[in-house]
């Protein structure tokens, strides 16, 4: 009997390995099936294969496509595919990630973004960079600073439905060689009209430099003149301030965008994931350190071809 129970023994732990390495060659089989796959899907939506999709590994591969198609590629999200990459440059921007720089700039470009509008989306990243410095640095109150932003946006909102248009800047504020003789005093005067008070985290902001920040964050995000509509751009806002973690940043897009434009959760949930995409990808690629010659081809490729195929699919006039 003990012969027998020995024997048994001896066989399964000879097996062990046998049976472990059939596994492995099981799972690479499958794994490279469902890649081969993936690899079609990807050479008939990208017109090839990028090299950089080559270079993910193979597990994760199917899953990290199977997203970018679903929200980047997808023209049936809840925000037009023009102002998702405008939020995956805005974000690629704070990182700072070259890779997803080009990449962003040049679909949103084929998806007919202008100039100004790529500028302003790296200016709304720059001033969410900006501000969240202050909001972490300056610690606060967080529960008055939540305060007086649902304030802020409260009185944005009451003058909005109200059919008042925001408060063009001061003439003193117009024009580069008039900023520098803004006071502290005009600046905090314009501030009251444009949001109603001077918030408390704004009293505590350097005076001489006051003028300036308060200038441009007007210019942005006060602006009735904006090249991106105020829901995007708030919507960029909030992609951004994820990446910085600002609570005030975040608090401030999450709030004007539930009460002055009645965004959804979808809208907000799918900025929220671009930029946990571009996070993504912007650490694969530096991580490997891809050629960014090679990077940039293969991106001029993607471009090229998706540009060639909505050319085939509007109709002939």
């Amino acid at each position: 009997m003990r012969f027998v129970l020995a024997s048994a023994l001896v066989a399964v732990l000879f097996a062990q390995p046998v049976l472990a390495a059939h596994q492995k060659e099981t799972t690479k089989k499958d794994v490279s099936d469902q890649n081969s796959a993936v690899y079609k899907d990807i050479e008939a939506t990208f017109g090839s294969v990028p090299g950089f999709v080559k270079e993910f590994p193979a597990d994760m591969l199917p899953g990290a496509w199977a997203e970018m198609k679903g929200l980047m590629l997808n023209d049936r999200t809840a925000i037009p595919n023009k102002y998702k990459d405008l939020i995956g440059l805005a974000v690629a921007a704070q990182i700072p990630c070259s890779y997803c720089i080009y990449f962003h700039t040049e679909a949103a470009k084929a998806a007919g973004a202008t100039d100004m509008e790529i500028k302003q989306a790296v200016a709304e990243a720059a001033l969410v960079t900006r501000w969240s410095a202050y909001f972490s640095g300056y610690a606060g109150d967080e529960a008055e600073m939540r305060g007086e932003i649902n304030q802020i946006v409260m009185n944005m909102k009451k003058m909005q439905d109200s059919g008042q248009p925001m408060p063009e800047a001061s003439a003193y504020s117009q024009h580069v060689s008039q900023i520098s003789m803004m006071t502290p005093e005009m600046a905090t005067k314009d501030m009251e009209q444009t949001v109603g008070f001077r918030p408390g985290f704004m009293k505590n902001f350097p005076a001489e430099a006051l003028p300036g920040a308060w200038s441009q964050l007007k210019a942005v995000d006060f602006s009735p003149h904006s090249a991106i509509p105020s829901k995007y751009l708030m919507l960029t806002e909030l992609a951004v301030a994820t990446q910085t973690g600002s609570k005030g940043c975040m608090t401030f897009a999450q709030e004007g965008l539930r009460q002055m434009h009645n965004a959804s959760d979808r809208e907000m949930q799918e900025a929220v994931a671009i930029a946990g995409g571009v996070r993504e990808w912007s650490t694969y690629l530096n991580g490997i350190n891809y050629d960014h010659a090679k990077f940039r081809r293969e991106v001029d490729h993607i471009i090229s071809t998706a540009k060639k195929r909505n050319a085939q699919a509007k109709p002939k006039a």
